[in-house]
């Protein structure tokens, strides 16, 4: 388990989130995984991931702000829904 971790620190490191809290790389993995399968999703889509399920909801909408601030997250309105993307190399 120690070598995992070490390489998910490495891992971490090399792709800039080090500084990242759990719940923030929890919410981006969510996301990540969420625009995989459609290009813009909710954050109530967010809230209802595996990964972020069992945190608390201004806890989730902190993280999300966070990484909108950090540029992660890609804001998009569409009519009254807030819809996100996320930044990726191909952006």
């Amino acid at each position: 388990m120690s070598h995992l971790r070490v390489v998910l620190r490495t891992l971490e490191e090399d792709v800039g989130v080090s500084d990242f809290s759990a719940i923030e790389l929890d919410v981006l993995s969510a996301a990540l995984q969420l625009s995989l399968v459609r290009r813009k999703f909710s954050a109530p889509e967010i809230l209802e991931h595996p990964l972020v399920k069992a945190a608390g909801r201004t806890t989730v909408y902190r993280s999300i702000s966070s990484l909108k601030s950090r540029g992660y997250l890609i804001p998009e309105t569409n009519g009254a829904k807030q819809l996100y993307t996320v930044l990726t190399q191909a952006n």
